[in-house]
């Protein structure tokens, strides 16, 4: 692998101009999809991430349980297979994940979500997206134009790239400030944590464990909810993903830096409170997440908008999937408009950007399963790798995305083993 590596680095970050038929932006879980599907078809692929890892909020901000492959929370029907089965399967032979319901193990038939150890994680998706031919780049942060001229800077200095097609990964739709695109602002971030020492027994025993999974901790910082998702590999573990500051925005110059200081304070005051409790005495923070996770920052204005009217709704130009993990027998069809932004040819995007409705938090909720649906971890691998197929379809034929048949999108996610 070490002589792979080389290769791909100094293909990207050698002398000169590289050109690429894709360069896909964020090295989440969508954009390693749409990276190894778009190099795989044989297109000149390079796959930029600003992290020293891959898998974004999953390896990153501790997103572990990998759902949104159903049409209801029991399980049901498949909604997501392609490169999530691909990738879960090799997670779960290696060790690093196993199926499960509510994050109680199970056989994979009766399964709702597959739970990975985000550090196993990180070492499966630098294979696959080494094995599939894609340049990677990390620590790499990237701005461009509406041209397809990239320029990603690091340690290394500056490196120029140009893509014929860009598909922007990034979770943030960054691209959307280059192009000077329509977008809606939303806030809501999470710094999570891996808490150790607890006793499982002892909870149990206590039988206060039901009380606190809806039992929130209130702080001037923001609020934290007990509950946490038991790691697979230690039950003295769990990951908490709902430590919500207070008034940060991603987007917004110094945000970052507050949630950061903020979301640390937050950890050692949830510790004190938490030593309070039967079975948590001997808790203690193992690690916060390596990034602040985002739920939704700029949402696009697309040339389609999911709302609710669209759950079990078919379309024509249907691409991937969202499964409904609320309730059983609900999904939302994604179809490819929505991946589109107006009046651009070269660009593309997918994952929980991608066009849908806002929502409300005044008095009641309004389109909450277009919000929550799309932006599931399944379903936003199904979207990258749609992304991918469209781009090395684009690149071959010097086509622009609006210009691609869906249908032929379709054969290919069809090929791949997909659903849509």
């Amino acid at each position: 692998m070490d002589k792979q590596v080389d290769i791909c680095y100094n293909a990207m970050l050698g002398g000169g101009m590289e050109k690429y038929d894709v360069v896909v932006l964020g090295g989440g879980m969508a954009g390693v999809s749409a990276a190894i599907t778009s190099a795989e078809m044989g297109a000149r692929t390079a796959l930029i991430e600003r992290y020293g890892y891959l898998g974004g909020m999953v390896t990153g901000a501790y997103v572990i349980a990998l759902c949104g492959i159903f049409d209801g929370h029991l399980g049901k029907n498949r909604t997501v297979r392609g490169n999530f089965s691909r990738i879960t399967d090799r997670a779960i032979k290696e060790g690093f994940a196993e199926w499960t319901k509510w994050n109680k193990p199970i056989k994979r038939s009766e399964g709702r979500e597959v739970t990975i150890d985000p550090e196993g994680l990180k070492f499966v998706l630098d294979s696959v997206v080494l094995d599939s031919g894609a340049g990677l780049a990390l620590h790499s942060y990237a701005m461009g134009d509406d041209a397809g001229n990239i320029r990603i800077t690091g340690k290394f200095g500056q490196k120029e790239l140009i893509g014929k097609c860009i598909i922007d990964c990034t979770g943030d739709a960054d691209t959307a400030e280059w192009y000077n695109l329509d977008y809606l602002e939303l806030s809501g971030v999470t710094m999570s944590l891996r808490l150790g020492g607890i006793d499982e027994k002892k909870i149990a025993l206590a039988g206060h464990e039901k009380k606190l999974d809806i039992s929130e901790y209130k702080y001037d910082e923001g609020t934290f909810q007990v509950y946490g998702w038991r790691s697979i590999r230690n039950k003295s573990e769990t990951f908490n993903d709902a430590t919500h500051l207070q008034g940060i925005c991603v987007l917004t110059g110094g945000h970052e830096t507050t949630a950061e200081i903020n979301g640390r304070r937050l950890a050692q005051k949830v510790v004190g409170d938490l030593r309070k409790i039967p079975g948590y005495e001997n808790v203690y923070v193992i690690s916060v997440g390596g990034h602040i996770g985002s739920r939704v920052t700029r949402k696009l204005y697309n040339q389609y908008h999911l709302s609710d009217a669209d759950e079990n709704k078919d379309f024509p130009d249907s691409i991937a999937i969202a499964g409904n993990v609320m309730v059983d027998y609900g999904q939302m069809k994604i179809p490819y408009r929505a991946l589109l932004p107006k009046g651009v040819n070269n660009l593309i995007y997918a994952g929980r950007c991608i066009a849908t409705e806002h929502h409300s938090y005044e008095n009641r909720r309004v389109n909450f399963m277009s919000y929550e649906l799309p932006r599931l971890v399944g379903p936003s691998m199904a979207t990258g790798e749609a992304a991918g197929i469209a781009a090395a379809l684009c690149a071959d034929r010097g086509y622009g995305f609006n210009d691609i048949p869906v249908t032929d999108i379709q054969k290919e996610i069809k090929k791949r083993g997909g659903v849509y």
